[in-house]
């Protein structure tokens, strides 16, 4: 079996305008409308794709629509929040304290 390193693809600068940055506004087209480019893959390619991704999309944007729509998240000390990662087996976020405040 052979298993693309997708940490690889998604992080390519030939495909991605400055990959390490969190740009949410790279899935979208001109007219704002949401697309997904061929070269993201989160989960997998071909036969062995996961069977549980469309369930898994819904619930995500669920979720985070739900912490959004009811709390301000800001970093504990100084109010930003490092989006930075940490290298590992996985490719992780840094730990860091958050405050959720209730709106």
């Amino acid at each position: 079996m052979i298993v693309p390193l997708l940490w690889g693809i998604h992080m390519d600068p030939g495909v991605w305008k400055m990959p390490e940055e969190f740009r949410p506004g790279r899935f979208l087209n001109d007219a704002g409308h949401f697309f997904q480019p061929e070269s993201f893959l989160p989960y997998q390619a071909g036969e062995r794709m996961c069977v549980g991704k469309d369930l898994a999309n819904i619930m995500v944007v669920f979720f985070v629509a739900t912490v959004v729509q009811n709390f301000k998240i800001e970093g504990l000390e100084s109010g930003s929040v490092d989006l930075s990662y940490e290298w590992s087996f996985l490719t992780l976020p840094k730990p860091q304290e958050l405050v959720f405040v209730k709106l």
